[in-house]
């Protein structure tokens, strides 16, 4: 059975941050495993009270409104950075990424 790892280094994770908070991460690698990679992220530096406007600041600076049906949501986004820091909160003591042991 193999692992799905998106990433293969905490350079990674931390560019997905930076780029989120930049606003400078291509919108095509604004994908479900980012949303995750950018909460942890987010959480290890202290910047998870910023969440709801790093996220509306960076979709409109990618094009995407922040209507009822499209871009930030409050709900999605607060039940994936409560799960994100029990997840984090863990496994504190590793690094943001971990290689897959065979």
């Amino acid at each position: 059975m193999s692992s799905f790892i998106p990433f293969t280094s905490d350079a990674e994770i931390i560019a997905i941050g930076h780029g989120l908070v930049d606003r400078t991460l291509p919108k095509i690698n604004w994908t479900h495993a980012a949303h995750f990679a950018a909460a942890l992220w987010l959480i290890e530096t202290g910047g998870g009270s910023t969440v709801p406007a790093v996220i509306r600041a960076y979709n409109e600076s990618v094009g995407t409104a922040n209507t009822d049906n499209s871009g930030y949501h409050e709900t999605i986004t607060q039940a994936s950075m409560r799960a994100a820091s029990t997840f984090r909160n863990a496994r504190k003591h590793l690094p943001l990424f971990r290689a897959a042991t065979a």
